[in-house]
């Protein structure tokens, strides 16, 4: 699985692994944003965030529908007003309700998300039915993420300083990218250029 996509009402999100980061794009009703991360970026931590409906919010709105209804009522009886008119009566004493919900939609909203630390947002819906997932992509990513960074520096590399090249390597084995066979024989390697350096640079 290299591409996960996933909705909630308008709302899309779309991850790629691609060879040198992950491609995301976002959209929703009002807008559509993508970008990359190079897995240089990405980290190994991770956050789950649950946010829980405002409560208050949502007996505010029950309490302006109820006074709604019992306003039009009022002015119904009052007036002798014709079910067609109380009915246009009823919707106009709604729309504060449809103002705050339009305003504070994302209150009434219960949304878990998985986030993985990177320099952008990686983001994730993670509702209880896209936990399996979106767990198997982002060990996907993290694949991913180590073969380009073996790729990039578990090698030897002529035009690095040497410090530089161990630098990398142990910084490689820190991070369990590689193993402590595969370490000790890339600085093995490197060593063994240091030495055939030197030795042309005394024979110079």
């Amino acid at each position: 699985m290299t591409e996960l996509v996933q909705k909630i009402n308008r709302r899309a999100k779309t991850f790629k692994i691609l060879d040198d980061g992950i491609l995301v794009n976002y959209s929703n009703a009002h807008e559509t944003q993508e970008y990359k991360i190079s897995y240089s970026d990405i980290g190994n931590d991770e956050i789950i965030s649950r946010s829980k409906k405002d409560v208050v919010l949502i007996f505010l709105m029950i309490s302006m529908v109820f006074n709604a209804i019992l306003i039009t009522a009022l002015i119904g009886d009052t007036y002798n007003l014709s079910i067609k008119t109380g009915i246009i009566f009823f919707f106009v004493a709604l729309v504060p309700v449809f103002i705050i919900g339009g305003i504070y939609g994302s209150e009434f909203k219960k949304e878990n998300l998985k986030t993985v630390s990177a320099n952008k947002p990686l983001s994730f819906f993670y509702r209880k039915k896209d936990e399996k997932n979106v767990d198997d992509f982002i060990s996907k990513i993290y694949e991913a993420k180590k073969n380009f960074l073996v790729k990039q520096y578990y090698k030897i590399d002529d035009l690095l300083p040497l410090d530089t090249q161990k630098f990398r390597i142990q910084w490689l084995y820190e991070n369990k990218y590689i193993s402590e066979e595969e370490t000790k024989f890339i600085l093995e390697e490197i060593e063994t250029q240091r030495i055939i350096k030197g030795s042309n640079i005394w024979v110079s």
